[in-house]
């Protein structure tokens, strides 16, 4: 919470999102991420969206990225932000 509100504070904070089976596929294969160095990664995601989603949504946008790619979400944030 306090983090957020230091963020709000300073700039537009946006919560890029998509469901959970899109981003297992995004990072099924990525070792830079020391959450996920994890036996079962499916699991380890859930528990981080359940734990975190309800604080995210706080942002000043949501943008869903599900159907996307990096290119189109960067493009995206910038139109709703502008």
């Amino acid at each position: 919470e306090e983090n957020l509100e230091i963020l709000k504070k300073i700039g537009t904070t946006v919560y890029i999102f998509c469901d959970l089976e899109t981003l297992f596929q995004r990072v099924k294969e990525d070792t830079s991420r020391p959450l996920l160095k994890v036996e079962n990664i499916k699991q380890k995601l859930n528990s981080l969206y359940l734990r975190r989603h309800e604080k995210y949504k706080k942002a000043d946008f949501t943008a869903d990225t599900a159907n996307l790619t990096p290119r189109e979400c960067a493009i995206k944030i910038l139109e709703e932000i502008r």
